[in-house]
């Protein structure tokens, strides 16, 4: 995707986007990790010997 992470999904849309979309957006990824311990990801892995473990709330 291009850019990596857009304001609003959609080349034309994203590129007029507007400034208090930008600067809503901006705050809440301000507020969200950016790194992650070895093996960890914010997503949820692929299964481990044909087998999927659910962890949390299964989001």
């Amino acid at each position: 995707m291009e850019p990596p992470l857009p304001y609003i999904y959609g080349r034309e849309e994203n590129r007029n986007a507007p400034e208090w979309v930008k600067r809503r957006i901006r705050a809440v990824r301000a507020t969200q990790p950016t790194e992650w311990a070895p093996g960890e990801t914010p997503w949820p892995q692929a299964p481990k010997d044909g087998k999927i473990i659910y962890t949390g709330d299964g989001r």
